[in-house]
């Protein structure tokens, strides 16, 4: 990804808060834990990532001038880490049309068939394997804490006049002419 706006990292954080919220649904059935990653419109977990980061940069310009600073921004902090768990139940297209198929076979079967255990067996292998990404992929185990990087806006400080360049290069982001400019309050949310 070459960079992202603040208007665009609320928009993907929008789109995570309702996907998760869809996802709450009650139902007695496990496969209905697992939902569309089409939900992200196309945006991955690394970019939600970068997005929630971007908002955590804004909280602290946003709340440095207010008293009770340090509760308002360590709940930002806390609101921006990424929810691995719930997130890794959502799965591509490949895999929900396999759940789909699954559950539309499973309904001719016998629950105690062998066929039906097998099948249900290896879907479940599966998304074992698919829920578990996270705790493998050496990029995401690199990926920088929310604690971290609220540590770093810190470091930074309200006053410089880089504050968003700097904010963009530790994200890997390209700075560009709609990057946010300056420190000042004005340039937040």
């Amino acid at each position: 990804m070459a960079t992202m706006t603040i208007i665009e990292a609320e928009h993907v954080i929008e789109l995570v808060a309702a996907a998760l919220d869809r996802r709450n649904d009650k139902t007695d059935k496990w496969w209905d834990t697992y939902k569309s990653r089409s939900a992200f419109q196309g945006y991955d977990f690394y970019q939600i990532d970068i997005a929630l980061k971007l908002r955590i940069a804004n909280a602290f310009l946003f709340f440095s001038r207010h008293p009770n600073f340090e509760e308002q921004f360590a709940k930002e902090v806390q609101f921006c880490t990424i929810p691995m768990l719930p997130l890794s139940f959502f799965v591509n297209e490949e895999v929900m049309t396999k759940i789909s198929n699954w559950v539309k076979d499973s309904e001719t079967l016998s629950k105690e068939s062998i066929e039906y255990l097998k099948r249900e067996h290896e879907l479940r292998s599966e998304l074992f394997a698919y829920e578990r990404w996270y705790l493998e992929d050496k990029k995401f185990l690199a990926t920088e804490t929310s604690e971290s990087f609220a540590d770093y806006c810190r470091h930074i400080g309200t006053n410089d006049p880089i504050y968003w360049q700097k904010i963009y290069t530790r994200l890997g982001l390209e700075y560009t002419s709609t990057s946010p400019r300056g420190s000042a309050v004005s340039n937040s949310r």
